[in-house]
């Protein structure tokens, strides 16, 4: 088979056109930080831009072995300025999870990866360490270190802050705990005290929990960040440096009911109970020409509403009974 010269430049010219097309529907990416050098205890920026074909979502969770994700943004645009392409952008909001040299890996968006990124992370000052600890930290009372399924568990947390430390954000929001019913008991409250010659804010948030089956009951961790003007003599000319606390899970044990408790009878454990009654008239007299009314009242103390059982009172034969249900 022979082929003329410019045959071979137009198939050529066709093969490079596909490659073209072929290399344009490849998605490029990019991973970029704000700084690569860092102390203990301050964030750092990530970028992740996707050119191109962005429809896949990236894999994070690599991140998450010395990294904390504290808050991530997406954006996008259709066509990027010079270009006929447009992109996509991740923006996470990193913590580190321990000094020293650490690496971000590699982040796969469908068949492309971004390359890795080395970070270093310089150790605080053991005393400058102990400050920021003592600046912002958590507190956590419960009411008992075990609870009975459907038993009321008082949960308050309280977030311990020095003076002249702004917080970042808002509170730790209700705690999401699978398998529990939670009813916050008012509104955080913020109260002051002294510690050894210092004052502290400190904010209550009291919660009620009820266990809705036996087991492992778990209160998942919470965190907040602030900032606070590091002292002159520990070397940090008195700037303000990032401050942040966080609580572990606590887990507490859940009772089954016992198995000694009657068979057929309502469980309802409650701290105290006590029923009450009222009658319209008198109760020792009542004929048939005339109607009273009775009205029975279930105090259950530790108990939601839901979880009373419905009365069901006897009455004589001779009465006609009318039940109005609250």
């Amino acid at each position: 088979m022979v082929i003329s010269c410019a045959s071979g430049a137009r198939l050529l010219l066709m093969l490079l056109l596909l490659c073209l097309i072929s290399t344009g529907a490849l998605a490029e990416i990019r991973a970029s930080v704000d700084r690569t050098q860092l102390q203990e205890n301050e964030t750092l920026t990530l970028t992740l831009r996707v050119w191109g074909d962005a429809d896949n979502e990236p894999d994070f969770g690599v991140l998450a072995q010395d990294f904390q994700v504290l808050n991530r943004r997406e954006s996008r645009s259709d066509r990027d300025p010079g270009s006929s392409e447009g992109w996509r952008a991740w923006t996470l909001t990193l913590e580190p999870r321990r000094s020293g040299s650490l690496e971000l890996p590699a982040l796969q968006v469908g068949d492309q990866a971004s390359d890795p990124v080395r970070i270093r992370v310089d150790a605080l000052d053991p005393r400058a360490r102990q400050f920021i600890d003592d600046q912002l930290y958590f507190e956590t009372d419960l009411s008992d270190d075990q609870v009975y399924v459907q038993a009321q568990l008082l949960f308050t947390r309280k977030l311990v802050y020095g003076e002249g430390v702004n917080l970042f954000g808002e509170l730790p929001g209700h705690p999401r705990i699978e398998h529990a019913l939670v009813q916050p008991l008012g509104e955080a409250d913020i109260r002051s005290e002294y510690r050894d010659g210092q004052r502290y804010r400190i904010i209550h948030q009291r919660y009620a929990i009820f266990p809705e089956r036996s087991g492992e009951l778990v209160i998942p961790s919470a965190s907040m960040r602030g900032s606070a003007i590091m002292p002159s003599r520990l070397g940090f000319s008195g700037r303000r440096v990032p401050v942040n606390a966080r609580t572990g899970d606590i887990r507490i044990p859940v009772k089954p009911i016992p198995s000694d408790w009657p068979a057929g009878t309502p469980w309802l454990p409650a701290a105290d109970l006590e029923l009450m009654e009222s009658w319209s008239g008198d109760s020792q007299r009542v004929n048939d020409q005339s109607a009273t009314s009775r009205a029975l009242l279930v105090r259950a103390e530790g108990a939601m509403a839901s979880m009373i059982p419905p009365l069901r009172p006897e009455a004589p034969d001779s009465l006609r009974v009318y039940e109005q249900r609250p």
